[in-house]
C-alpha cells in the first residue's frame, strides 16, 4: 500500500456474528517498518508496540458498521471479494463498490472529494507566487500535505518537548507536549497564497475547543522530478488560539438525506 487510496475498514466475524465495514480512511504514506505505539483502535494495545510494516491511516469514523445480513445492503456487502476471501490483508474495490460503500456509509468518506473540488476552485482564484501548473492530484496532494508537516514539525519540535502526528487517529494532525502543558495542531498546506485553506466539519469541531492552533504552509511549489513529484518551499505562518469568530467561514456542500417517499419514479426512454 502506497499513500493516497482511499480505503474501507473491514471487520471479521466477531463473537456476536456480525462482519463488514467499520470505517472508511485514507493511506496517507507509504508502508515502512514502524510502531504504532498509543493508537486506540488496537484490540491488543501491545500489538502495536511491535515493529512491522505499516501503512499509516487517517480514519473516518461512520455513523454505524456496515454489516453483512440478508437485507439488499448485506447482501452488497457480502459479494465483496473481502466477504468471500478465506485470508489475506489488501483487498480491491471498484469505483462503483466504493461509491456504494460510501453512500451506505452516510457520506463522510465524500469529505476528501469535496475537499479536492473546492481546493481546485481556490487554486483558479488565488494563484501561487511560484506560478506552478500542477494542478494536486491525489500524488502532488500528499506530497503537499507531507511538506507542511515536515516544516511544521520542524519549527513546533523548537518549542516542544514532544511533538506527535497523531493524523492517522485523530481530527487533528500534530500533539505537541511539555511538562503539563498540551497543543492540538492543525496543518494545512497549500500552493496559493494561502488566503484560504479548507476545514472539513470534523476539523471545525476541534477548532472550537481549547488548545487549538493552525498551522499553515502556503506557495509551496511542486516539481516533477523524472515522473516524482515533489514539495518545495513556502511560506509559514502559526495562528495560534485559532477562534472561528475572526475568520470567515463559508459552507461549501450539504450532505442531503433524501427522502424517497417525496416525488415519483419516471421512465426515460433508451435507457
Amino acid at each position: 500500500m502506497a499513500g493516497g487510496p482511499a480505503v474501507a475498514v473491514w471487520q471479521t466475524l466477531d463473537k456476536a456474528g456480525h462482519r463488514g465495514v467499520v470505517a472508511l480512511g485514507q493511506v496517507i504514506g507509504d508502508a515502512t517498518p514502524h510502531r504504532d505505539v498509543g493508537n486506540p483502535y488496537w484490540v491488543v494495545p501491545a500489538e502495536g508496540d511491535e515493529e512491522h510494516i505499516r501503512a499509516p491511516v487517517r480514519y473516518i469514523t461512520i455513523p454505524s458498521p456496515l454489516w453483512v445480513d440478508g437485507t439488499m445492503q448485506g447482501q452488497f456487502l457480502g459479494s465483496l471479494s473481502v466477504a468471500r476471501s478465506q485470508g489475506g490483508t489488501v483487498f480491491h474495490l471498484t469505483a462503483d463498490q466504493w461509491n456504494r460503500i460510501c453512500e451506505l456509509a452516510g457520506a463522510p468518506a465524500t469529505e476528501a472529494a469535496i475537499v479536492s473540488d473546492i481546493e481546485g476552485d481556490i487554486r483558479r482564484a488565488d494563484r501561487p507566487a511560484s506560478g506552478q501548473g500542477f494542478g494536486l492530484d491525489i500524488a502532488a496532494r500528499v506530497a503537499v500535505e507531507r511538506h507542511a508537516m515536515r516544516l511544521a514539525t520542524a519549527y513546533l519540535s523548537s518549542h516542544w518537548d514532544s511533538v506527535v502526528d497523531v493524523s492517522a487517529r485523530c481530527s487533528y494532525d500534530l500533539l505537541c507536549r511539555s511538562g503539563h502543558e498540551e497543543l492540538r495542531v492543525e496543518v494545512k498546506g497549500t500552493t496559493t497564497l494561502g488566503g484560504q485553506v479548507i476545514l472539513t466539519r470534523r476539523e471545525v469541531m476541534e477548532a472550537n475547543a481549547p488548545g487549538f492552533t493552525l498551522f499553515v504552509v502556503s506557495e509551496i511549489e511542486l516539481r516533477n522530478n523524472a515522473g516524482q513529484i515533489a514539495a518545495h518551499g513556502g511560506r509559514c505562518r502559526i495562528i495560534r488560539s485559532w477562534q472561528q469568530d475572526k475568520h470567515t467561514l463559508t459552507p461549501i456542500a450539504y450532505y442531503a438525506t433524501i427522502d424517497w417517499s417525496e416525488g415519483e419514479d419516471v421512465a426515460v426512454g433508451g435507457v
